[in-house]
């Protein structure tokens, strides 16, 4: 890395709006209730300090009281001092005047005076606990305004059906009728998706809207930044644009392919990964399900013919293929032929598809295009279904309300049984049409809160060129790298190069031979402080390769103590007067000097992130680092593309040059257009090169296609790192992953292209946290009976918050509900324990994420990693109805909570025009001289 390295920050950016302002939820809190609460504690306090007097100066008159005369009195004045230090209610005869005559004059009045505060507090306590009650019932109502709102039951129907008709049947009810429609659980449920609708910008339906946003000179938005929050309005509606489930459609064109009716019309061609080596031919195999395998066949001179056939003749159909090999058998076999054919492929050798792009929009309508000239009935009468089926769909984006819209999707699956049924899909073991997410929506808008933003002063590119190099340091699959990159230099030769195929087969034999060993190693050895836990746990093969080759390289030693040392530079830094621990950045610039060659500055990051109050001035708050490269804006740009030409940024302008990324040294980023059965990964193409991937029509033209067989693995002594390399092109290619799905769900071999040569696709920030930012969240046995919590400051690099402010909360130190505690009771136990923890009103929940065990094992790491259980929850203390998530979450963390201030919170959010709405941004910062 370059001493000077600066960055810029893409002009254009996405933004997500939640869908109600942040500030709705303000409605839901116990106000005036917590107003006596707050005064009760006060005088709890009171009674407290003032008790501990008391029964310090009883016990010194106590003891002065001698003789059996005295022995009954000086029982009393012990059961009064207990009952005092306590804070109960003595008896009556611990109050008796002539038992209290036995005391000085000063101490009788001022037990005199506790007594009076006591009873005060009964009589609060009593007020507090009747005004609950009627508050109780004035906030249900309130939760029944919020979820009447029709922009909630749209999202909610395609959340969860059930819980919207359970909601519709209580809103229908008359007032006094509707407490019996009002269950805790549907309480719990309505809430749940409240706070996620208003307090997070969820990806999907109406729960959060996207928009595309540009920065503009500071003068022209100053409004923008003037105030914290601005009087709160209602958000724009936008637009919707509904997709079916692309993994259904992808059914739907399997099942069709297979019929001898429609074969003849669809594109044939050869398997992009297939390899000839020594009269044998390697592929990767995918089924219907997209499972992959690796799969080889003898080479025959029959089988050359036809691949070489295939390959001339592009583009080919299958029956133009059926034709032309049967004009060249002098035997007449066609039905044999046939056969062949269907064999090579079945067994994955040749492809057949209709020739759609996976990032084709209108898939389905495309579809009946292609059905359209085949006279045969059948095929006729389908295709009748699906553009019915379409107009289904187009009708519910059009249908503004909840209830017109759950008809429709009654409807819509209703189609989807018969068209299934049809196809022979119903009969299928296991299969059946998924309960939700039938369909997906995206609400778009056009102009949303945030959509203009002054354009990142120059301190902020300063510090993000500082985040990106740690991001390059803390890189989750780095020691995972290297370690492969040991392997391949031992098992090949140093700078040795082999093709792809070989290496991947060599390396899944080498990770199933070691896998075995991995996995019964003790716990302790899988967590040293020389690797990544989110490599040892989700990245499984290269867990095994790393476990027979980590501690022989220098390389991947000098990563460590650069690591452990910025590590030790955090821990030394002090939280300031407000409690924000600064890093100072001359230090920190300097730790990052020494990075190792191995140590790569990622050329594209996203950060997704908030903007916040700070001082009088923008603060930026990281809620996630991943790869760049224009993956929100091409999915934005795909979404706007689909309502086109209303929309008025349907028409794209190029994200990203990504040859301008390239050079003679740097690699050249290159991406897989497939989609895999996620309607995340669609998203609008480019033109520039791509890797042709098995069982994935791209639209892009053949001389822009790499086939897998064109790939080779070359070692690079100089940095320790392995190399993709492409034949045709005489260069060194960047493997990108453009979708929006997790890496951890896509195919194998794209996986492993991205772990191993590529930029690293999904969180980094979680990684720097771990390593870096989590050394007072550690947790071992010895702390399990702990009964305080942990915190940690909020940690800033100038105005860019790395981390916010944490508390670990053990198990012992938590309230939880007793059996028969009333709501009121728990209610106030919660306001206690916060007041005696000195807790944030307001905040985000999760089970544990630092404390690994709590994933059951080091072997249990990538369920934790991808499970709800890891997702922040939204608590407000202050409201009764969310203290039910708490509960839940109390349950589920044996091994404790963990609390993350609410930054920003409704006081502090930008810009002025949100309006209390919650925004996150996603920005890309790329590499400028590095």
């Amino acid at each position: 890395m370059k001493e000077q390295h600066t960055c810029t920050v893409a002009a254009e950016y996405v933004v997500r709006v939640a869908g109600l302002p942040l500030t709705a939820l303000a409605t839901l809190r116990f106000e005036r209730s917590l107003q006596l609460i707050k005064n009760l504690l006060l005088l709890e306090e009171r009674l407290s300090s003032s008790g501990t007097r008391l029964s310090e100066q009883l016990h010194a008159v106590i003891g002065t009281l001698a003789g059996a005369e005295l022995r009954r009195p000086r029982q009393l004045l012990i059961e009064l001092r207990r009952a005092i230090f306590q804070g109960r209610q003595p008896a009556p005869a611990q109050l008796a005047p002539e038992l209290l005559a036995l005391l000085p004059a000063e101490l009788k009045a001022a037990i005199m005076r506790w007594q009076e505060m006591l009873q005060q507090h009964t009589v609060l306590l009593a007020e507090a606990r009747r005004l609950f009650a009627t508050e109780l019932e004035e906030r249900r109502a309130a939760l029944r305004a919020l979820a009447g709102q029709e922009r909630f039951l749209q999202g909610l129907l395609l959340a969860s059906s059930s819980l919207y008709l359970d909601c519709c049947r209580w809103l229908a009810a008359a007032p006094a009728e509707a407490g019996r429609y009002l269950d805790r659980k549907l309480e719990d449920g309505l809430l749940n998706y409240l706070t996620r609708m208003a307090a997070k910008t969820s990806p999907y339906s109406t729960f959060t809207a996207l928009a595309r946003g540009r920065f503009v000179p500071a003068q022209a938005r100053r409004e923008e930044v003037t105030a914290a929050v601005a009087e709160q309005g209602e958000p724009e509606h936008g637009r919707s644009v509904i997709e079916l489930n692309m993994l259904l459609v992808h059914h739907i064109a399997r099942a069709l392919a297979r019929w001898p009716a429609v074969r003849p019309y669809l594109s044939v061609s050869v398997n992009p990964s297939l390899v000839s080596d020594a009269g044998v031919l390697r592929f990767i195999s995918r089924d219907d399900l997209g499972r992959e395998s690796l799969a080889t066949v003898r080479s025959t001179a029959t089988l050359q013919t036809v691949l070489r056939l295939v390959e001339r003749r592009q583009p080919l159909t299958y029956g133009e293929l059926l034709e032309a090999l049967s004009a060249l058998d002098p035997q007449e076999r066609r039905q044999e032929l046939a056969g062949f054919l269907d064999q090579l492929i079945a067994r994955g050798l040749l492809q057949l598809d209709f020739a759609i792009p996976e990032q084709a929009h209108h898939y389905l309508l495309r579809l009946c295009e292609i059905l359209a000239p085949i006279d045969q009935a059948q095929v006729q009468a389908l295709r009748a279904r699906l553009l019915e089926l379409l107009e289904t769909l187009a009708a519910y984006e059009q249908a503004a309300k909840a209830h017109q819209r759950y008809a429709l999707l009654q409807q819509l699956r209703a189609l989807l049984e018969r068209l299934l049924a049809e196809l022979g899909l119903s009969e299928q073991p296991g299969f059946a049409l998924p309960a939700k997410n039938l369909i997906y929506e995206n609400t778009l808008l056009e102009k949303a809160p945030g959509s203009s933003l002054p354009p990142l002063e120059s301190d902020f590119l300063a510090d993000l060129a500082l985040v990106q190099r740690l991001a390059g340091l803390f890189d989750p699959l780095l020691t995972g790298r290297l370690a492969l990159a040991t392997w391949f230099s031992r098992r090949y030769g140093e700078g040795a190069t082999v093709d792809l195929l070989t290496f991947y087969a060599d390396c899944s034999r080498e990770s199933q031979q070691l896998a075995p060993a991995v996995r019964n190693a003790p716990a302790e050895a899988l967590l040293t402080p020389s690797t990544v836990l989110s490599t040892a746990q989700a990245l499984p093969l290269f867990t095994a390769l790393f476990a027979g080759s980590t501690f022989e390289q220098e390389e991947l030693s000098r990563v460590m103590a650069l690591r452990q040392e910025v590590a030790r530079f955090v821990a030394d830094q002090s939280p300031d007067s407000s409690g924000v621990r600064f890093l100072d950045r001359q230090r920190l610039r300097a730790l990052l000097e020494h990075c190792p060659a191995s140590v790569k500055l990622p050329p594209s990051l996203a950060l997704y992130c908030q903007l916040y109050w700070q001082d009088g001035q923008r603060g930026l708050v990281l809620n996630s680092i991943q790869s760049g490269f224009g993956r929100s804006l091409r999915r934005l740009s795909y979404l706007e593309a689909h309502l086109a030409p209303s929309f008025p940024d349907a028409e794209h302008a190029e994200v990203h040059r990504r040859q301008a990324l390239a050079s003679a040294e740097e690699p050249l980023p290159i991406a897989i257009q497939g989609v895999f059965g996620s309607n995340l990964n669609l998203r609008l193409p480019d033109s520039g090169y791509e890797i042709a991937y098995p069982g994935c029509p791209s639209g892009g033209s053949r001389e822009r296609l790499l086939p897998l067989s064109d790939l080779l693995v070359q070692h690079d002594p100089a940095s320790q790192r392995l190399l993709l390399i492409s034949r045709r092109l005489n260069c060194k290619l960047l493997p990108i992953h453009l979708g929006q799905m997790s890496d951890y769900w896509l195919p194998p071999l794209y996986r492993f292209l991205l772990w191993a040569f590529g930029e690293t696709p999904g969180e980094r920030l979680w990684s720097l946290r771990l390593l870096l930012l989590d050394q007072p969240l550690r947790h071992d046995r010895q702390d399990a009976g702990e009964r305080q919590p942990r915190y940690r400051p909020r940690t800033c690099l100038g105005r860019i918050c790395l981390d916010r402010a944490h508390w670990h909360l053990p198990p012992t130190c938590l309230p939880a509900r007793q059996t028969g505690e009333t709501h009121f009771d728990y209610f106030l136990k919660v306001q206690r324990w916060r007041a005696q923890y000195q807790l944030p009103a307001r905040c985000f929940l999760r089970v544990n994420p630092f404390d690994f065990q709590a994933a059951g094992g080091p072997g249990e790491g990538t369920a934790y990693s991808l499970s709800k259980e890891r997702k922040p929850v939204y608590i407000d203390f202050e409201s009764y109805f969310s203290l039910s998530l708490f509960e839940h979450l109390i349950t589920k963390g044996s091994f404790g909570l963990l609390l993350e201030e609410a930054l920003p919170g409704e006081t502090d959010l930008l810009p002025a025009r949100e309006g209390g709405s919650v925004c996150e941004y996603v920005f890309e910062v790329n590499s400028e001289g590095a």
